[in-house]
């Protein structure tokens, strides 16, 4: 006869095989879903039918298909309306890739939550009483961090440099040049608007306090110089990009995260914005036209800016996106379907020229339109505010000066660029490197959940105890406690 005790024990086996299992088979998936138009379609259908595996072994192990989150509901519209698609698209061949990398990120978002929301339990049940930033948090943003790293080095050997900025064509000059098979050389905007959602958490570990134990002084100065050199290296990998909405984007999120850092933060965000306003007028408004909006605007009709694709082409194309979701309100055109339908003389717009890179409307909500219809704007609108709410809540519960608080920040950060740069441009979710933007989006929802589930205690005076990156918490030694209040001011309520 199998006790309770027995049972336990071997739900808590499959847990830790789930949890090993799980990751690897979606990042083998994963190398089928990035080349899918090269496969053959029977390879791929395996490949994403073996992704509901995990699924059947988790509601047999742990009677559930997947955790229940705030956003399932979202979710669940959005893989109805990948399955209609097939219906609606006037070309099966440009959507059903896709379909596959979108069903795949959805995959790796589903798998992060899982992995922590596993993780998260274990930590509970080992030590209910303590608060702590659990370890597999930890370890799945340095899994981010580090992907970070890899995707902006192979997306700087494969970019494509475009000559937008003079002063930075000596540079780009350096620059290897790499060949993918089947991937071919990389858009710079969707380099940049990949490397834009690393700088802001890295930024925040840099400044932020993280409140260590006295006796980890060398833990702190290495997670400190690391954090530095990467928010260094995607910072001039981002500025190689020479996307202008990019680098408007991380300027808002590095001003957001400096005014949640205290005194300090705002010292350094009013010292930002002078930097900033200064190099504006030294530069001058006939210089900053030439370099930023059209090259040598100053030495031609000055009208000619409607006449800049950067510009001007944003105008056309959501107007024409607006046309298209008036036409299909109920289901869109069809995921990528757009990259097709643009180059048709519909609706006649006056001075719109085909171009074969606009593959997209440059702005996110109104994609969502364009590819669903309006049950994708309200399904993906909702996804954003829920994610947006949580990590609100999220810093505002972690106003301890702590690394949860420092962390929170970096994250929020993060998902205020994504917004700023898609509002302009956009990562489509069925493009290739969108699988960053859904891992994050699980690392959001994953660390809502464990947030959740904790006492109210992380607002409550009574509660001290150092966030430790490792080892039990401690409380804070005066020497912490002068400096933070030297450098962040009193704890707002």
């Amino acid at each position: 006869m199998i006790t309770g005790v027995q049972k336990a024990e071997t739900k808590s086996g499959w847990s830790l095989f789930l949890q090993t299992f799980e990751p690897a088979l979606v990042l083998a998936v994963g190398l089928v879903a990035i080349w899918a138009e090269r496969l053959p379609q029977e390879i791929v259908l395996i490949g994403l039918a073996l992704l509901l595996l995990p699924l059947l072994l988790r509601f047999v192990v742990l009677g559930q298909v997947m955790t229940s989150t705030l956003v399932s509901v979202p979710l669940l519209l959005l893989l109805i309306l990948l399955v209609s698609t097939r219906w609606v698209t006037p070309s099966w061949q440009q959507t059903w890739p896709q379909v596959v990398r979108m069903l795949w990120g959805i995959a790796v978002m589903l798998t992060v939550i899982d992995l922590m929301n596993q993780a998260s339990h274990s930590q509970e049940q080992a030590d209910q009483q303590r608060l702590r930033l659990p370890p597999h948090l930890i370890a799945v943003t340095i899994i981010f961090l580090g992907m970070g790293l890899l995707l902006t080095v192979i997306g700087l050997a494969g970019m494509e440099a475009t000559g937008k900025i003079a002063l930075l064509d000596p540079s780009l000059a350096l620059l290897p040049e790499m060949h993918i098979y089947g991937l071919g050389r990389f858009n710079s905007n969707n380099v940049a608007g990949i490397i834009l959602l690393f700088i802001p958490l890295a930024f925040a570990l840099t400044l932020g306090p993280l409140q260590l134990r006295q006796r980890s002084l060398l833990l702190w100065l290495t997670v400190k110089t690391v954090a530095a050199l990467l928010t260094l290296f995607f910072s001039v990998a981002l500025i190689l990009t020479q996307t202008r909405g990019a680098w408007l984007a991380a300027v808002c999120a590095l001003l957001l995260i400096l005014s949640l850092l205290g005194r300090r933060g705002k010292v350094l965000m009013a010292l930002l914005v002078t930097v900033i306003a200064v190099g504006l007028f030294a530069i001058g408004p006939a210089q900053l036209l030439d370099q930023l909006i059209v090259r040598d605007a100053s030495a031609i009709d000055s009208s000619a800016w409607i006449q800049d694709r950067n510009v001007a082409a944003r105008l056309i194309l959501w107007q024409r996106a607006i046309h298209g979701i008036a036409d299909a309100p109920m289901t869109g055109m069809g995921l990528g379907a757009f990259a097709v339908v643009s180059q048709q003389p519909y609706p006649q717009v006056a001075g719109f020229v085909p171009d074969a890179d606009m593959s997209h409307v440059h702005n996110i909500v109104l994609q969502m339109g364009v590819d669903f219809g309006v049950p994708g704007v309200i399904a993906w609108v909702s996804l954003l505010i829920m994610i947006g709410w949580q990590l609100t809540r999220l810093v505002q519960r972690s106003s301890l000066p702590t690394l949860l608080h420092t962390w929170s920040v970096g994250l929020l950060g993060t998902f205020a660029a994504y917004l700023a740069y898609n509002m302009l441009n956009a990562i489509l979710l069925g493009s290739r490197p969108a699988f960053v933007v859904w891992f994050f989006f699980g690392l959001c929802i994953g660390t809502s959940e464990w947030m959740q589930r904790q006492p109210n205690g992380l607002e409550d005076d009574n509660v001290q105890q150092s966030m430790a990156l490792f080892g039990p918490e401690q409380e804070w030694s005066e020497w912490e406690r002068q400096a933070w209040a030297a450098t962040a001011g009193p704890r707002e309520r």
